[in-house]
């Protein structure tokens, strides 16, 4: 099983989904950038830097999960922005699907509904706003988990219990 994982043609084959995988990463922190940041350089130089970061080259280099897992982060992060600029519980709800999609590849991602609840008093918002953001916040982590859900009944009927990372006691999605 090994060799074939190894093999030159399944190995230039991660390699290749890997590269197009950083490419649209590149393009979506140039979106970021542009939303973020006034500069009209700042969106180019994000998107150059992230592709000649050396983690990055070395992702791109290897077998994993890595690529797919930055890619739908960044999709995560894109449309919790639009969700923020919102304000909707519809555009909140479908930033929490897409966090729970990517929670498949990696678990520590279901850790950032947590810090959107410290936001609202780290701003400094008033009440009305920030219960809202405290809503929206708890409609991603929900919309999240019933993403997981199938991975959660998936993990119960393997060791008894309902968790929702990627890994259960040695067993990865990426591996099966």
């Amino acid at each position: 099983m090994l060799r074939i994982l190894f093999d030159t043609g399944y190995q230039q084959a991660a390699i290749a989904a890997n590269v197009l995988l950083t490419s649209l990463s590149a393009f979506l922190v140039h979106l970021l950038a542009r939303k973020a940041s006034g500069l009209r350089c700042a969106p180019a130089l994000a998107g150059i830097i992230y592709v000649v970061y050396p983690a990055t080259l070395g992702i791109e280099l290897r077998i994993g999960v890595e690529a797919i897992f930055t890619f739908l982060l960044l999709c995560f992060l894109l449309l919790l922005l639009r969700a923020v600029q919102r304000r909707t519980m519809r555009a909140f709800a479908l930033s929490g699907v897409m966090l729970g999609v990517a929670s498949y590849t990696r678990s520590t991602a279901l850790l950032f509904p947590v810090f959107l609840l410290f936001l609202p008093p780290i701003l400094k918002m008033p009440r009305r706003m920030a219960v809202r953001a405290w809503l929206g916040a708890v409609l991603v982590l929900v919309c999240a988990l019933g993403a997981l859900t199938p991975w959660m009944l998936r993990n119960e009927r393997l060791v008894g219990r309902p968790i929702a990372t990627a890994s259960v006691q040695g067993v990865s999605m990426q591996v099966e």
